[in-house]
């Protein structure tokens, strides 16, 4: 099983659809390496080049892969997804947006609002690819998944607040109800202030 594993995961790194095709469909994708990851957490990291997410799409509607699985921290994929299409379609899945990780109890949300977002700031950096689209994730953890904009993690902090720790200014702007339009007809009722 970690010869398949192993596999997979280098089919996903490679965004090698065709191979995952002939491969994942035999195997039990769900089966996490030793870190508790699955073929899918990784797959979520991985945006496609129009900004699409055929890897997620695949494990999803395909093979039918398991959306709540954790890893060992308790991230799930919908705290690593790096594109609105894929958040769209994990939470269309049941993907759960308000799952904590473990030890710090980051959401999605909060995980999204570190992402890079494009921002015209001096620290662009992304924590998983240079094109995630975290303002963009946000929006639709909030819209789809109704995720909960007052949580708090471990250390009292919420999206918002990390957001504005990792200098993303177009997700505070959003999150604090400046751009509460954008993209959207009838917007969440702001919760807790922000």
């Amino acid at each position: 099983e970690t010869a398949t594993q192993q596999q997979l995961a280098n089919l996903v790194r490679s965004n090698d659809l065709a191979g995952l095709q002939q491969v994942a469909t035999r195997v039990n994708c769900d089966l996490p390496d030793a870190y508790g990851q699955t073929a899918l957490m990784l797959a979520a990291s991985r945006p496609g080049p129009d900004g699409s997410s055929p890897l997620v799409e695949f494990f999803v509607s395909s093979v039918g892969a398991d959306v709540t699985c954790a890893d060992l921290m308790g991230e799930t994929s919908l705290h690593r997804v790096a594109t609105e299409a894929g958040a769209r379609i994990l939470i269309e899945a049941g993907a759960s947006v308000n799952a904590a990780t473990k030890l710090v109890g980051l959401t999605p949300l909060m995980r999204a609002a570190m992402l890079d977002n494009n921002d015209d700031n001096d620290n662009n950096s992304s924590l998983e690819n240079i094109d995630n689209q975290g303002d963009v994730v946000v929006r639709q953890l909030i819209c789809l998944g109704d995720a909960d904009w007052s949580r708090r993690d471990s250390f009292g902090g919420r999206a918002i607040d990390w957001a504005r720790r990792m200098r993303r200014r177009k997700t505070v702007a959003y999150l604090s109800g400046e751009l509460i339009q954008l993209n959207m007809e009838d917007p969440p009722a702001v919760k807790d202030g922000l």
